[in-house]
């Protein structure tokens, strides 16, 4: 499984902005936030420091209904949203900065990155063309359009940006990193453990390398070197959830399953948002034969993604191995309407059967034999219980 990162980030940084990013606004300050824009911006800033985010969110609005085009202010508070989820407001504020600085660097990217967020990698394709168009040296603008293409699969085009962004700033880790996972995602091995090893190079504590590199390892059956990759992620970067959901099936198909459960554990704890974590993590419940607790991680699985086909079948089959009937028929049936799976008729047709429901029973598998593909591994079994059931 390819591990492909998504397109947010800082686009531009301090040194890459110009001396009146500070400038005063024409509009009248409030008495609450001396210095005008710039001071409620850094008073903003020292809000966060402190985790007290209301009141920084409070204080980025303050800046910039002082100073709307105050570039600073904007980019952060854009990156401040995002961070929290916000995702179409930041996108809000990105176009509005935008719109009203639309020839420099950082409006570019501060939307860019909005776009991204909001999964309008398209968009972030076209918002950095814009801006090549007159940066032709601007790197992070070529890596960033690279990995919205990639995303979007564009694999050819998006390591070409990406090489292009590596030619301009070799001795960026971050855009070997980018050029490492779009080879990784193109099949192609050899140059991307080349593009990664550069990487740790550059940076020995690269996160993302050691990910990436684990990721690669696992893929040609090297096991332990990705369990090791792996265990260097997390301690280069213990708050990254993904490290530690990489970790959990490294150590998974080691047959360690106590860490590979801490370390599921510890991923869902970081991003409880991720349906994907709890799917892995009720996958491993259920081997461990937990599987109350594997039914709760589908439940949440489900909830997060109502398009995971397989975690409603898994759901199903886990209340079905614990003869809660009704809550698989309730289950399966919600699935059903959610999803594309003609086993999840299989399923509900089992549940009828063991509840003696024997006419929904083979109402429900002759729904699943008409969707089911002639190769399905299910069909013959479907068909026998059916003519089982019709003998009745």
């Amino acid at each position: 499984m390819a591990y492909l990162p998504g397109c947010g980030g800082v686009g531009g940084d301090d040194s890459t902005m110009n001396a009146d990013d500070g400038r005063k606004s024409s509009r009248k300050s409030s008495s609450k936030t001396p210095g005008g824009a710039e001071g409620a911006y850094r008073a903003a800033i020292d809000a966060e420091a402190d985790e007290d985010f209301d009141k920084a969110s409070d204080l980025y609005r303050e800046a910039l209904k002082r100073d709307p085009t105050h570039r600073r202010a904007n980019q952060r508070y854009v990156h401040f949203l995002i961070d929290r989820g916000r995702t179409q407001k930041a996108l809000s504020i990105a176009k509005r900065f935008y719109e009203e600085v639309p020839s420099v660097a950082i409006s570019y990217h501060t939307l860019a990155d909005a776009e991204a967020a909001a999964g309008k990698y398209e968009q972030v394709i076209g918002t950095m063309s814009g801006l090549i168009a007159f940066e032709e040296d601007d790197a992070t603008a070529f890596e960033k359009r690279g990995r919205a293409r990639l995303t979007i699969g564009e694999d050819a085009e998006g390591i070409r940006d990406i090489q292009r962004a590596v030619d301009l700033e070799p001795d960026n880790p971050d855009f070997r990193n980018s050029l490492g996972a779009g080879m990784l995602r193109a099949g192609r091995k050899k140059e991307a453990r080349r593009a990664l090893k550069k990487a740790l190079d550059l940076d020995e504590n690269n996160a993302r390398a050691h990910l990436l590199l684990g990721i690669l390892a696992r893929s040609e059956g090297k096991g332990k070197e990705a369990r090791s990759h792996h265990e260097m992620a997390v301690k280069s970067d213990p708050e990254d959830a993904r490290a530690h959901y990489e970790l959990g099936i490294s150590c998974n198909q080691l047959g360690d399953n106590e860490a590979a459960e801490e370390s599921f554990a510890k991923a869902v704890d970081l991003e409880p948002e991720a349906g994907n974590y709890w799917y892995g993590y009720g996958d491993l419940l259920r081997l461990m034969q937990r599987l109350e607790e594997s039914a709760a991680a589908y439940r949440q699985s489900v909830r997060l993604e109502p398009n995971n086909a397989r975690a409603w079948e898994r759901l199903g089959e886990v209340l079905i191995e614990t003869d809660q009937l009704s809550s698989a028929a309730k289950a399966l049936k919600r699935g059903i309407g959610k999803v594309e799976n003609p086993r999840l008729y299989f399923l509900l047709a089992q549940v009828y059967a063991k509840a003696d429901k024997e006419q929904r029973a083979r109402e429900t598998l002759e729904n699943y034999l008409d969707a089911a593909p002639a190769n399905a591994p299910d069909r013959r079994a479907a068909e026998d219980m059916l003519r089982l059931l019709q003998r009745r």
